[in-house]
């Protein structure tokens, strides 16, 4: 098992999450896609994307985002 973690996806990233969505709508009959851009993380820099990889074939991912200011009350 290999985790990447980036900060922006690349379209060849973009496709392949894009067959693995495919294949999971289809299993559990869901219909919606995630935000697959960081254009609204106020820290650009902070790795967002994480995808596993095994064997060069993408078996999962995840984003995190933050999209509230630091000063921004809790």
């Amino acid at each position: 098992m290999n985790i990447l973690a980036t900060t922006k996806l690349t379209d060849e990233q973009k496709q392949a999450i894009q067959q693995l969505l495919t294949k999971v709508h289809q299993s559990d009959q869901s219909h919606r896609d995630p935000y697959l851009s960081n254009q609204f993380n106020n820290f650009p820099d902070m790795p967002c994307f994480f995808l596993n990889y095994e064997e060069d074939e993408l078996r999962g991912f995840t984003m995190i985002y933050a999209d509230g200011s630091i000063n921004e009350p809790v």
